[in-house]
């Protein structure tokens, strides 16, 4: 059943200097919130509480602020505006139902507010804009209105007047203007159906310094938005991660589906204290429904962007840090303490990627020097330690220009896995996987291993070993045997896949290295366009256009971060501090000096052994390591072939069988290789040391026959089934019997042993237990011993002779249990699973008993007995 919120989360963005911060503070004070307005500018804010924030009249970290109204109440996130705090921005835009998009009037649309709208057009926010300002001298919001609708959407249209008789306003979607021809006037609900479908975006003008226009754009905001519907089962988003006054780590999240009580457990953690912000202040709450944002106390292993239960996907995000630089103590005894306040500092700012260098340094990728003099006031701020910081360089990341196939294959005595993988070159940043394989071809939880791995780690490249990016790779073929195949095998053959794909396109010139751009805009006074012009060209600038403004001329267009980075210092050197100048990161582009980088770098693909190309196969009873170019010629499976399509510059594929390899085909290959030479070992022994690949001898493995192992976190299948999740708040042990009890029922129809495990690990000097109860094995954890450890271990044991399931909805409990060869099942896939084996076996009996045998569908079962414990109660 839906769960209908009466909470609306509205962002509020824009560039830096629009009046986004006071915005706020004038919506809070029209709304009763505040007794008193304040400024940014004037470091007197509510939102803006932080020192730094205070002094620099920027907003650095998101804020939150609740507004309540008749039947509902309206969050509001203050965001960040400095482009080089976008990753915390971005992060906010995941959690949002609505966003207010401010527009300095002075200003007009500029480069970032065009970045801004294009992240909202990403993430699929409805959006309202307010055109700020509008009591300077000169500023025309016609004009402004004007801009908007050429450069971002002429579907924005004037909030005025009576809306609901606009004929204007009817002209932004079809079933309104079919509407306004019928009745002569608009619904309501008709024009908050369009703007949550993003073809009508109200838009508002006044000054939110003097208070014009503020109250029409507050109501206008109840008025226009709606409450959603959101579904039963728990799940959640985290969207930042902070610390308190007393340095208590706080995760602060949507509640995107059921609800969340106190004291549950996330993962290995509980959550200590459910806390509802609102500015600075809080209050304590027991439970947070579906539609609300509240912080979590006492959870260690988060982080910003994860998603909790059973939510949607984690969302990559789309702006990356391009500047690196490495800080140093000034005292070198404190190096160990800056490298674990950096990593803490790390978890607070999406903005800053944290890493160790071979010196044990830390190294800090970031958007922009802005963030790292913040990052170095905050290091004084809490460690009391003095830093130096070297001079900068470029984050490049590297790519592929045309699709090739790579190839790996891993196979010491006693190991087996072959992968083949599609890389594509992609217009999207990051690494996008995939697979095409049918789980008849290669099993699901080998398919998980290999895309699991791709996903979790970034990969070098074979220019420089800078990251990939803008690349798509596809799982097109894949081989495992049953015997021999054990739990990191695909791992070392999809890494090795990966490497020899990228070592084919090098070869053949299609590896490309790719810098960061910058996209800027400088107004300036005519007498110094010429020169301006002739340094961007000199430093690499593209896609420049000149034309008359207000003010001078403008100059727009974008170029390299390296060398534009210091150039902006001279140009108001040049221009005496007279230009005005805006920049935001463009993306991702071909090095514009790619040749001398690579050079610089020096780096050799094919000498780095924490990235081999080469495959091992079994021959002569020793691994040998086979050379990156001579894979495709000893690869078990016929590679894929690339062919030209025609009318089309990209290529298509013609799959290969790729089947699971079988006892006899594995058995055939044994024997040419170790079994053919087996009374003539002194042969194999001469072979080169060089060619002969060292592994650790593992105990011969059995064919795995039955009986099958069913292996079940109970406290997450409790929590993730709705009517014992309901059970369990009227009486917890009630919902572990009831469990059980259908568990009973579900190995009478299925046979497999059935193990469930209970967390007591904070049992205190517990030795744990375990106990047979009609067939299903019930265990509780010793003192330190979780339950995803306990599964962990218990699947690696089981998966070498049985076959095995586990059942979870905890991500990286899943990821550990396919590790080890295990079918993974979430805990909302087995309630599925239990309901249709039990439909099945008693249709099965009522067909040969008769229809006189009554049937109780499960959670008819279920939903009894939480009302006879309500009653009991």
């Amino acid at each position: 059943m839906a769960i209908r919120s009466n909470h609306r989360i509205i962002g509020i963005l824009a560039p830096v200097d629009s009046g986004k911060t006071t915005l706020a503070e004038a919506l809070l004070f029209e709304g009763g919130a505040l007794r008193q307005k304040g400024r940014g500018d004037h470091r007197d804010s509510f939102l803006d509480t932080g020192n730094m924030e205070r002094r620099r009249g920027i907003t650095i970290f998101s804020k939150i602020a609740r507004l309540a109204g008749h039947d509902t109440s309206l969050i509001l996130l203050d965001t960040p505006g400095h482009q080089d705090f976008g990753p915390e921005t971005e992060r906010v835009l995941a959690v949002l139902d609505y966003c207010i998009l401010v527009v300095n009037g002075a200003d007009g649309v500029t480069a970032q507010t065009r970045r801004l709208w294009g992240l909202l057009e990403a993430y699929r926010v409805p959006v309202f804009l307010f055109i700020n300002k509008t009591d300077q001298a000169g500023v025309d919001p016609d004009r402004i209105l004007n801009q908007l609708r050429t450069q971002l959407s002429d579907h924005i249209q004037e909030f005025s007047g009576n809306v609901t008789r606009s004929e204007e306003v009817s002209l932004a979607w079809e079933p309104l203007l079919e509407e306004y021809l019928k009745a002569g006037q608009l619904e309501p609900d008709t024009i908050q159906e369009a703007i949550v479908r993003r073809t009508l975006f109200p838009c508002y003008a006044g000054s939110a310094l003097k208070g014009a226009g503020v109250t029409q754009f507050l109501e206008g905001l109840f008025d226009w938005t709606r409450s959603r519907d959101y579904p039963d089962t728990f799940s959640a988003r985290v969207y930042k991660i902070s610390r308190d006054e007393t340095g208590q780590r706080l995760t602060h999240v949507k509640v995107t589906g059921g609800r969340l009580r106190n004291k549950s457990l996330i993962g290995e953690d509980k959550i200590n204290e459910l806390r509802r912000y609102t500015g600075t202040g809080y209050e304590s709450v027991q439970t947070a429904v579906a539609g609300d944002i509240v912080a979590l106390a006492g959870l260690r292993s988060t982080r910003a962007g994860q998603v909790l239960g059973e939510g949607e996907e984690e969302i990559e995000p789309t702006v990356f840090p391009v500047l690196s630089y490495r800080l140093r103590p000034v005292n070198e005894a404190d190096r160990a303490r800056l490298t674990a306040l950096v990593k803490e500092l790390g978890e607070e700012l999406p903005d800053l990627d944290v890493l160790v260098d071979s010196e044990g340094y830390p190294l800090v990728h970031i958007m922009g020097e802005i963030l790292l003099e913040v990052l170095l006031e905050l290091i004084r701020e809490r460690g009391d330690l003095e830093v130096s910081v070297d001079e900068g360089s470029i984050i490049y990341r590297e790519t592929i220009t045309q699709p090739v196939v790579g190839i790996g294959h891993f196979e010491p005595l006693r190991h087996y896995a072959e992968v083949h993988l599609l890389l594509e070159p992609s217009a999207a940043p990051g690494i996008r996987v995939q697979s095409r394989l049918d789980v008849s071809r290669l099993a699901v939880n080998r398919q998980q291993q290999v895309l699991y791995w791709l996903r979790s780690r970034e990969h070098p490249g074979v220019l420089t070993g800078a990251s990939l990016s803008h690349l798509s790779i596809t799982l097109v073929a894949g081989r495992d045997h049953d015997k021999h195949t054990q739990g990191g095998d695909f791992r070392e053959a999809t890494g090795r896949a990966l490497r020899q794909g990228l070592l084919q396109a090098r070869a053949l010139g299609a590896c490309r290295l790719l810098e960061p751009f910058y996209r800027f805009r400088i107004l300036t006074a005519q007498s110094f366009v010429g020169r301006i012009l002739t340094d961007l060209d000199r430093l690499g600038a593209k896609d420049l256009l000149t034309q008359p403004a207000e003010e001078g001329m403008e100059l727009s267009g974008m170029g390299p971060v390296a060398t534009l980075r210091s150039y902006f210092r001279e140009l108001s050197a040049l221009t005496r501090g007279e230009a005005r100048l805006s920049y935001d990161i463009h993306g991702y582009e071909p090095c514009h000096d790619e040749a001398s980088v690579v050079a610089a770098a020096a780096y050799d693909p094919e000498q780095d052994a924490l990235a081999p190309g080469g495959s091992v196969f079994c021959t002569g009873g020793a691994g040998v390591l086979v050379p990156w170019d001579q894979v495709a010629a000893m690869a078990h499976l016929e590679p894929m072939i690339l062919e030209p399509a025609k009318d089309s510059p990209v290529a298509t594929v013609r799959q290969s069988d790729s089947g699971p390899i079988g006892s006899e085909e594995i058995d055939q290959i044994l024997s040419r290789t170790f079994y053919a030479n087996a009374n003539e070992k002194k042969q194999w022994k001469k072979a080169r040391k060089a060619d002969r690949v060292e592994t650790v001898r593992l105990p011969r493995q059995e064919a795995r026959t039955g009986p099958d192992y069913l292996l079940i976190d109970g406290y997450n299948v409790i929590h993730a089934w709705p009517e014992l999740a309901e059970l369990a708040n009227v009486n917890f042990d009630a919902a572990r019997e009831k469990l059980i009890e259908i568990l009973k029922d579900h190995g009478g129809f299925t046979a497999e042993r059935i193990e469930v495990v209970f967390d007591a690990w904070k049992v205190t000097g517990g030795s744990g237990s375990q106990i047979d109860d009609e067939g299903v094995t019930v265990v509780f954890t010793r003192e330190n011993e979780t339950a995803d450890r306990w599964i962990e271990r218990r699947s690696g044991e089981l998966a070498r002779r049985h076959p095995v399931r586990v059942v979870t909805s905890d991500q990286a409990e899943q990821m550990m249990a396919a590790g080890s060869g295990a079918l993974v099942f979430s805990a909302r896939r087995f309630r599925q699973i239990v309901t249709e084996v039990r439909d099945a076996a008693m249709a099965e009996h009522q067909r040969r008993s008769g229809p006189q045998i009554p049937y109780r569908p499960l959670q008819n079962v279920l939903s009894e007995e939480n009302s006879l414990k309500r009653e009991d109660k």
